[in-house]
């Protein structure tokens, strides 16, 4: 009896239809009966489609349906209308085939709608067909914000900005929702320069952009196009308004000078600043001091025909500014509608600072090495004036020092002898009442003879061809080699870092660079990252940081015989270097070859 119950369950199980857990296969396309432009269909990615379409559109919209399952279509509406505008050939089906019938738009407002199409299987997909369908026209209306120097005419749809140079911030609305802004010059050839920093946020519906004083003497305009797929383009206009300030010329100590008229700073000596304004009407100026807001006690204006010309004596008033104002306008009331010309300046008081490079600086001094130098940089200067000079005062045989905007530049022979040898370079301003001297020594190249070197740590054995002794021995062509073949190589953990060199140079050294080389004649065992510390008694140890040699064994390769040249912040002068492999750089040339190498070892000053 129990067999028999058994059986007929298995019978009824097999009848059971077997679930399908594969999600159903669905795809769609889209197109459309798009007379005279008035629409566009497009793939919208990941299988779903969208329809931009001119408000004039009153027609069907084909979709192919390919489906395994039945489908069902659903239409979700985002805009406010009243009625339904879209309407389906089907709205349940297992067919190819289905038709939207769209109305034109006869509204005031775009409108949006997302037809979905979804499959009725076991795990069923879904496809959408977003549907965008415009006004009578592309809209757009600027919102200038309260107190601006900007207005808006949507009549001549042109957006007006004052003659002065000017921040703008302009909100905007538009009735669609995919378009572009652009400026661009009305007329081919139109210089549009004066509109600077362009641009449009969506997010925020605002423009901005800023524009340049406009002294042409008349207004100038631009374009601002805005262009969305399906429609004409719909231009509106950027105008700027001209001043009555037209033309306007500056010289500086009688040299020409063409930027727009704005804040500038002035170094500490005389000077005489010409403005030439061509205008019909007769301008007056005044000098004010911008602590005070009065009249300037230190410089004076003389007038004649619309030409104003600004006298600054010297100002050796310690470490005070002279901070101007130079306001101009017209003489007669009747064009006091129109703001005056601001121009600010900044006279500098006498000073001189000298900033040299700290790597070179060792006690009151700058040190080089013995290497001829061309164009070495020791520092920097800061000046009210440019006419900053420098000079040797000793040495001038083997060294000469240009300065070249703000930078102190070295020139000097390579240098073989035993003692080092000095000079005094002095920077000066033009008077001289201010100067800053500072004593150069060179020295010659570095001789590796009285050096030793000795592992740092157990870890640290050599093979007997390739000992620790190759890493100061002078020749990149040689190198140290970890002892990885103790039995055979079989207990080597590699890589078994870090590796540890004491570097004992006899006496105490100066130096303000490391340089390293990787084995030149392996194919392996290169390496990544080095460590260094510094000590005087071979017991307190300083560190100087961490640095990267190579990152690949490829990096290594290509970097063939040049050294790798670490530059310290300061100059060091120790008689001892602990020198620390941390890693190599791990990759399959290094793990196949189970080692680690090490090419040379030098020290220099820069």
């Amino acid at each position: 009896m129990l067999l028999a119950v058994l059986v007929s369950w298995l019978q009824a199980c097999d009848t059971d239809p077997e679930l399908n857990w594969t999600p159903d296969s669905l795809a769609i396309t889209v197109s459309g009966q798009f007379e005279n432009g008035n629409g566009k269909a497009f793939d919208a990615g990941d299988g779903n489609w969208g329809v931009n379409i001119s408000p004039e559109f009153g027609g069907d919209l084909k979709i192919e349906v390919n489906a395994d399952k039945g489908w069902t279509v659903s239409i979700e509406y985002y805009t406010t209308e009243e009625t339904e505008w879209i309407t389906p050939s089907e709205v349940e089906s297992t067919g190819s085939n289905l038709t939207l019938s769209i109305e034109a738009n006869k509204s005031v407002l775009f409108r949006k709608a997302s037809v979905t199409i979804r499959t009725q299987g076991d795990i069923p997909v879904g496809k959408k067909i977003t549907i965008v369908q415009t006004d009578s026209d592309p809209i757009i209306e600027f919102n200038p914000q309260e107190n601006s120097d900007s207005s808006f005419d949507p009549e001549s749809k042109t957006l007006t900005v004052g003659y002065k140079a000017s921040e703008q911030i302009i909100g905007f609305w538009s009735n669609i929702e995919d378009y572009v802004l652009q400026v661009r010059p009305e007329h081919e050839g139109d210089d549009i320069s004066w509109v600077k920093g362009f641009r449009v946020s969506e997010e925020e519906a605002t423009l901005s952009f800023s524009t340049l004083n406009n002294f042409t003497g008349s207004s100038r305009r631009a374009m601002i196009t805005l262009e969305a797929e399906g429609f004409e383009t719909t231009t509106y206009y950027l105008e700027q308004q001209a001043s009555l300030y037209k033309n306007i010329l500056v010289s500086i100590d009688g040299v020409s000078f063409n930027d727009e008229l704005e804040g500038i700073t002035y170094g500490m000596k005389e000077r005489s600043i010409q403005l030439v304004f061509d205008s019909n009407v007769e301008l007056s100026a005044q000098l004010l001091d911008r602590a005070t807001s009065g009249e300037a006690s230190w410089g004076s204006i003389e007038t004649a025909n619309n030409t104003f010309t600004l006298k600054l004596p010297a100002n050796t008033s310690g470490e005070s500014l002279h901070e101007g104002l130079l306001r101009v306008k017209a003489s007669d009331t009747n064009f006091d509608d129109q703001p005056a010309v601001e121009w600010t300046f900044t006279q500098l008081y006498e000073m001189l600072e000298v900033n040299w490079t700290a790597s070179n600086l060792y006690e009151d001094g700058l040190i080089i090495g013995g290497t001829e130098y061309n164009h070495k940089s020791l520092g920097t200067y800061n000046s009210a004036d440019d006419e900053v000079k420098a000079e040797i005062i000793s040495g001038e045989t083997w060294l000469n020092v240009q300065l070249e905007e703000g930078s102190i530049q070295l020139n000097a022979e390579e240098y073989t002898g035993n003692t080092p040898r000095t000079a005094t370079l002095r920077i000066f301003n033009p008077n001289g009442s201010l100067s800053e001297e500072i004593e150069l020594k060179q020295y010659k190249a570095i001789d590796k003879s009285g050096w030793s070197i000795e592992a740092g740590n157990d870890k640290t054995g050599s093979t007997a061809n390739e000992p620790i002794s190759n890493i100061i021995d002078g020749n990149i062509n040689t190198h140290w080699q970890w002892q990885w073949n103790v039995d055979g190589g079989k207990s080597s953990d590699f890589p078994n870092t870090p590796y540890e060199f004491i570097i004992d140079f006899g006496e105490a050294q100066l130096f303000n660079t490391i340089s390293l080389w990787q084995t030149q004649t392996a194919e392996n065992g290169y390496v990544k990252d080095v460590q260094f510390k510094v000590s005087n008694d071979k017991s307190t140890w300083v560190d100087l940081g961490v640095y990267r040699m190579s990152n690949s064994s490829d990096d290594a390769i290509a970097h063939g015989s040049d050294p790798y040249t670490y530059l310290f912040p300061t100059v060091q002068y120790t008689r001892y270097v602990r020198l620390i492999i941390l890693s190599n750089v791990g990759d399959s040339k290094v793990n196949t070859g189970k080692n680690a190498y090490m090419g040379e070892f030098s020290i220099s000053i820069d």
